[in-house]
């Protein structure tokens, strides 16, 4: 590992004004007059609160929640990005998710806060011309001991489509169905937390099925998918979709949700545990970013390091092997091992990397921020007081000189929210420091250019018959 001095992230603690914000000096000389725009998710019921914050006089605005959503103002705002151009903010939430089979779905706002757009899993869903497609099947329910009985008068839906329920034999036929690939939901009659779920190609003039699905309130929440931690570049919206087990893939779609996924990068499968622990995608070429990490795994590293490839996810390389790491430290785990939870962030000028995750120093595992260049030489690090003190990455400002973090001390604790100047030799510098919130409970932040509003929208697509659904977490 390479040598480097400790250094410890420092507190600096302002008078809190309200119950959420401790604010920014405003006289901060050191950040330009324009250094774009902090945006922070506060968790709040019953939705989360994004706000804007000047990052120089550290005024804030309520920006955008849930609350005036026609048919659920709840939701969850998480992994909040800008794109490069100011003009989309991207994150994922659960809002909605009775309407589809994932507990998080990626949405889109524009500049100002406005034009919220559903992106997964449909941006069409409810508003598909209707095709001539019909879908049959049977739900089951499987016994503890016996034999499995069917399900009666079990909600299923077609995405696209209202609702249709089993009849006393538990079949179900749903005609005029949308064409084309379309989930296909069945919920446990009277407990809509727990459901089956499969992926049905409808076609034109033919029937598909009969299909059977089988719903148990034993587990299936596990399985369900995930859209997760969205990045714009260039029309496409990058995205990994955590299907209840790990992050196998990094996929693309669009804003519109009409094209993909696309699959830009996989990881290799072999004996051992595989997992793209976390991702970035860069501003200016659309280059990959990613940790990939197994850990212990027969002596194998292929998947242990950080690596690059370009936006189609070709000339991959591993710009770091985390696994090669040694040290004159003889106990165990050895000084500089990483273990697994990691952020990772480039630049807005793709010339260094932030990454975040558990850093074993002399035995003790701490949180730790690292730097580095973009081909992977580390540069400088800092960890918490303590081993009990969680660090989170958020963003970089548009000049690449700040870096934006947060800090709590323990998982269940409120954060306070910081920036704190990376200087040219790429060490941190620590007297720099300034704390933005304090006692909060954040969700989730990025530091972005200034927004501006956009020249185009995208509508707001809502299932027709989602106000007959059920209310639940299933």
């Amino acid at each position: 590992m390479t040598s480097i001095s400790r250094t410890r992230l420092k507190r600096l603690w302002f008078v809190c004004l309200t119950a959420l914000v401790a604010f920014i000096s405003p006289t901060d000389s050191i950040l330009a007059a324009d250094q774009g725009t902090i945006l922070v998710a506060v968790k709040d019921s019953p939705s989360d609160v994004l706000y804007t914050v000047n990052p120089v006089t550290g005024e804030y605005k309520k920006f955008f929640d849930f609350t005036n959503h026609p048919k659920d103002d709840t939701g969850s705002i998480l992994s909040p990005r800008v794109s490069p151009d100011g003009k989309l903010i991207l994150f994922h939430s659960n809002n909605s998710y009775i309407w589809g089979p994932a507990f998080n779905n990626l949405f889109s706002i524009n500049g100002r806060g406005g034009n919220r757009n559903q992106i997964t899993p449909g941006a069409h869903s409810g508003q598909w011309m209707q095709g001539t497609g019909v879908v049959t099947g049977k739900v089951f329910i499987p016994a503890t001991s016996g034999g499995e009985r069917v399900a009666v008068n079990a909600l299923v839906y077609l995405e696209g489509m209202d609702p249709v329920y089993t009849d006393t034999s538990g079949n179900f036929r749903i005609e005029n169905a949308p064409t084309g690939a379309r989930w296909l939901v069945a919920y446990y009659p009277g407990a809509t937390q727990y459901f089956d779920c499969a992926s049905v190609n409808v076609i034109p003039g033919t029937t598909t099925g009969p299909l059977t699905l089988s719903i148990a309130p034993s587990g299936f929440m596990t399985s369900r998918a995930n859209f997760e931690q969205p990045i714009y570049y260039d029309g496409r919206v990058y995205h990994l979709p955590n299907a209840g087990l790990a992050n196998l893939t990094i996929k693309y779609t669009d804003l519109a949700g009409e094209h993909g996924p696309t699959t830009v990068y996989a990881t290799q499968m072999d004996t051992c545990f595989a997992d793209v622990h976390t991702y970035d995608v860069g501003s200016k070429t659309g280059k990959l970013l990613f940790v990939n990490y197994q850990n212990g795994c027969n002596n194998q590293e292929y998947h242990s390091g950080i690596y690059t490839a370009d936006k189609d996810g070709n000339n991959l390389q591993i710009i770091y092997n985390m696994a090669a790491n040694t040290s004159t430290y003889t106990g165990w785990p050895p000084n500089g091992i990483f273990t697994g939870d990691f952020q990772i962030l480039w630049n807005w000028q793709e010339t260094r990397f932030a990454i975040r995750g558990p850093y074993y120093i002399e035995g003790n595992k701490y949180h730790a921020i690292h730097i580095f260049s973009a081909d992977g030489i580390m540069l400088s690090s800092a960890w918490g007081d303590t081993t009990s003190q969680y660090l989170y990455l958020h963003g970089w400002s548009p000049d690449g000189n700040w870096l934006l973090y947060s800090q709590k001390e323990g998982p269940s604790a409120p954060s306070s929210l910081h920036k704190i100047r990376v200087q040219e030799n790429g060490r941190f510098d620590m007297s720099s420091d300034v704390t933005i919130f304090s006692s909060t409970f954040i969700n989730g932040a990025t530091w972005g250019p200034t927004l501006t509003s956009p020249s185009f929208c995208w509508p707001l697509l809502i299932p027709s018959f989602a106000e007959r659904l059920p209310k639940g977490k299933g």
